[in-house]
């Protein structure tokens, strides 16, 4: 059985204070980057699943502190 390695990437912007973008943050979160087949675990019952059967994720986040 083959195991695949993935990559996950995660980053955060936050501005500065002041001005009309002061306390907003963006954060951008990837999975399996490289988009590589799941890795698997077996259960304890021994049945093979994969851990996430989706591939690669994006997501965009966009938060305002006031």
């Amino acid at each position: 059985m083959k195991c695949a390695l993935t990559v996950n990437l995660r980053g955060s912007y936050s501005f500065p204070d002041g001005g009309a973008l002061g306390g907003v943050r963006l954060s951008v979160n990837v999975d399996n980057l490289f988009d590589q087949a799941p890795p698997y675990q077996a259960n304890a019952t021994g049945t093979v699943s994969t851990a996430n059967p989706i591939g690669r994720a994006v997501t965009v986040g966009l938060s305002k502190r006031w």
